[in-house]
């Protein structure tokens, strides 16, 4: 994530640890079973064919423990909502510009 948004910052959010630069950028939370990564589900719509394996919610993405971490496709997805907050201006979770 670092690599994605190398100038964010780290800042605790509702409970919930978030990079942060301008605007939320995304959160993660780690649950006993799982870890959650939210990006906002407007960067996680152009990738649902490759997450069809995961548990998903509108804005989420469900990371078993006992799977590996999808790396590349993580960084994708972050890079992605990096440059709708970054260039075109999106909110957190969906709440316009």
């Amino acid at each position: 994530m670092r690599k994605t948004a190398p100038r964010a910052t780290e800042a605790i959010k509702w409970g919930s640890p978030v990079l942060e630069q301008e605007r939320i950028l995304f959160a993660y939370k780690a649950h006993k079973a799982h870890i959650n990564f939210m990006p906002t589900g407007s960067a996680l719509r152009p990738f649902a064919s490759e997450l069809a394996g995961y548990k998903t919610g509108k804005d989420t993405i469900q990371l078993p423990h006992a799977v590996p971490i999808p790396k590349a496709l993580i960084r994708r997805i972050a890079a992605l909502r990096v440059k709708q907050v970054l260039e075109e201006g999106a909110l957190w979770m969906g709440r316009g510009k």
